[in-house]
Formats: structure tokens, C-alpha cells, sequence
């Protein structure tokens, strides 16, 4: 089960080990790999404006925080995952 707790061991593990294993497979360039993390930052920014936004109209909310976004570190796996490295 999902508890607060287990969020910081799944957000930074779980995602940068996957990261790990796409290097690994594809190898990218150094260029092409800041790039993509460059992506990811932005789609992090986007994620953290869509919940807000979402929270705002009434769409939903995150039922442990009284918050308009998740806790920030939810949103370092979207920058690990916003664009994986091609």
C-alpha cells in the first residue's frame, strides 16, 4: 500500500534505477541527455501547474495534504520520467 512514508523511497529509487537501466540500453550523448532531463524539469513545472490548476476547479486533491499540489518531492519522478533519453 501507497503510505507517505514509502513515497520518498519509491520517487527517488524506483525511477532513477529505470533511468538507470534506459542509459544503459540506449547511451545517450551527453547533449541529448541534459536535454532530456532539461524536458523533464519542464514537465515536473507543467505537473505541479496542472494539480494546482485541478485542485483550483475542484477536480480533485491529494487526501493527505491541504495543499493545492502534491509534496514536492512527488515531482522529481516526473523530471527522471518527463522525457526519457532517446
Amino acid at each position: 500500500m501507497l503510505t507517505p512514508e514509502r513515497i520518498p523511497f519509491i520517487v527517488f529509487t524506483v525511477p532513477a534505477i529505470l533511468l538507470l537501466i534506459v542509459i544503459f540500453f540506449t547511451r545517450p550523448a551527453a547533449r541529448r541527455l541534459l536535454a532530456a532531463l532539461v524536458g523533464g524539469l519542464a514537465f515536473a513545472v507543467l505537473h505541479i501547474s496542472w494539480d494546482t490548476v485541478a485542485h483550483s476547479a475542484g477536480w480533485w486533491r491529494y487526501p493527505f495534504t491541504t495543499e493545492a499540489h502534491a509534496p514536492l518531492m512527488w515531482y522529481m519522478g516526473s523530471v527522471l520520467w518527463g522525457q526519457p533519453p532517446r
